[in-house]
């Protein structure tokens, strides 16, 4: 949905904090920024990412991640053990999938807290912080725990949005179960993630406007440095020089902000425009009234 992308554009404020991930695999105090790639836990963390890179190059493609960049924050929750990306990346069936959706999950975001906070050691900037595969399992018990969150919704046509993870995941699932195909992937992975892109309207729909934000794929594209002021102007918050010049900086260096060219088609992935309505019927006329059409 161009979750990553906005995310490393609005990280770029320097007024900004943001997890990266060799932090949240090791959490410990941030220490000073230039420190990062000397420190040997960083440079396990990096090699680490590389070695997934070796095995599976089409993800780089896809999802090239950098240990001391900004990322998804799932990083600092995995060592809970709860996390909807330990089940999308293997068995989306069984026993740990069926805990995974079933258990309050209250106390990996009691771990997530405490995480985030050693690692700012009170440093007071707004945390950036997205992972699409995370929280929209658990938004409300997300938002019970960061009750003064504010969130950035991002959107995409949901076929498109499904075969594109859904691409992704088959070139990792595919070392992890014997035989999956990519239309059983497909399928697997429409079946997870659909009841939490519902959840997530449902949630929503009780959510004080004035916390949240639309954003279309299509206009970051069009206009990244516009999409970014049109967020900042929501929350109120005042956009620096520092800020702009950081932003403009990026949109002029790297126009995809990081993402490589992915190659994607719903028919491949063994589902329909129909199989997506039919699974997620509350995102899909929530996305018709927002933006027109789907499908």
């Amino acid at each position: 949905t161009g979750s990553r992308a906005l995310q490393k554009l609005i990280c770029r404020d320097p007024g900004t904090q943001w997890l990266a991930p060799w932090l949240g695999a090791m959490p410990m105090p941030a220490p000073p920024r230039e420190t990062w790639e000397g420190n040997p836990i960083c440079q396990a963390v990096a090699n680490g990412i590389e070695q997934i890179y070796q095995l599976v190059p089409e993800v780089r493609e896809v999802h090239p991640m950098l240990a001391g960049e900004a990322d998804e924050c799932r990083f600092a929750m995995d060592a809970s053990f709860w996390g909807p990306d330990l089940a999308f990346t293997g068995p989306t069936t069984g026993q740990y999938a069926e805990w995974l959706t079933t258990v309050p999950p209250s106390y990996a975001y009691d771990y997530y807290r405490k995480v985030l906070a050693l690692i700012s050691g009170g440093d007071k900037r707004q945390w950036i912080l997205k992972d699409p595969t995370t929280h929209p399992f658990a938004l409300r018990t997300m938002l019970e725990t960061f009750p003064d969150a504010r969130i950035v919704y991002t959107h995409r046509d949901p076929v498109s949005a499904m075969s594109s993870a859904s691409d992704m995941m088959y070139w990792v699932r595919r070392w992890r179960i014997k035989g999956l195909t990519q239309e059983q992937n497909g399928r697997d992975q429409l079946a997870f993630f659909a009841p939490a892109a519902d959840q997530l309207g449902q949630v929503l729909s009780d959510f004080d406007p004035a916390r949240i934000v639309h954003v279309h794929m299509k206009e970051l594209h069009v206009d990244p440095i516009a999409t970014a002021e049109k967020i900042y102007r929501h929350f109120d918050v005042a956009v620096t020089d520092a800020a702009r010049q950081a932003w403009h900086h990026l949109a002029e260096t790297d126009p995809r902000s990081g993402h490589g060219i992915h190659h994607h088609k719903a028919v491949d992935c063994g589902f329909s425009a129909t199989d997506v309505q039919a699974a997620m019927p509350v995102y899909w006329a929530a996305y018709q009234k927002r933006y027109g059409t789907a499908g």
